[in-house]
């Protein structure tokens, strides 16, 4: 679990670190509000690792679970609404 977990991070880090550089780049109106998700997310993981660390089974499903409302919530939701900004900009 702790290289799924690791390499979550570093996905993390290079995919909200490319987002948040065009949020700022485009001047894009609910940047404060994206990057505060973007943090929460990070400490949610961190949260989940700490609560379950000794119990790889535990921890799997948890962050299977979190990950699962992330992905219908943020990625399906949240980051749609920067679509167009993003588009507007020549980013497809």
């Amino acid at each position: 679990m702790d290289g799924v977990i690791n390499q979550l991070y570093q996905y993390k880090k290079y995919h909200f670190a490319v987002e948040e550089k065009y949020f700022k780049e485009f001047n894009y109106e609910e940047t404060g509000e994206h990057i505060a998700e973007h943090k929460m997310f990070g400490e949610r993981i961190d949260a989940i690792r700490k609560e379950f660390a000794g119990d790889s089974l535990k921890l799997a499903f948890e962050l299977v679970d979190y990950l699962e409302d992330w992905l219908i919530e943020h990625i399906m939701t949240v980051d749609q609404k920067y679509k167009e900004c993003f588009k507007s900009h020549g980013l497809k």
